[in-house]
């Protein structure tokens, strides 16, 4: 009896555990927005953690991406701006495969919803 639990476990863990790196799969790519000059290139690096890197097409700046965190269909950062010393909090929920919202938070608690589309 013991055997088939740990089976079960295992096989519940492992079933989980794909479906998660599968969902996270989807966020993969370069995705850009009509409602912003912000653009986001999502990517895993060597050791297979998730990054994001963001940057403003219109003057180049790259901004620092902190505290990532995804569950699910979403990702969770902080964003920061050197150039204006502006942070915000982003969530990120991918609503089909080729489209991204992102709710913004500001420094002063204005939210704005933005959505991207996967350009590759």
């Amino acid at each position: 009896m013991k055997k088939i639990f740990l089976l079960l476990l295992i096989l519940v863990g492992t079933a989980t555990a794909a479906f998660s790196q599968t969902a996270n799969a989807n966020f993969l790519g370069y995705w850009k927005s009509d409602g912003t000059s912000v653009r986001l290139v999502i990517y895993t690096n060597d050791f297979g953690a998730y990054k994001i890197m963001a940057w403003d097409s219109g003057d180049g700046e790259v901004l620092e991406v902190s505290d990532l965190n995804i569950e699910g269909n979403t990702i969770r950062c902080t964003m920061y701006t050197k150039s204006t010393n502006w942070r915000i909090e982003s969530v990120y929920t991918l609503m089909d495969r080729n489209t991204l919202n992102e709710q913004i938070t500001n420094q002063e608690g204005k939210e704005i919803v933005v959505t991207y589309l996967r350009t590759k």
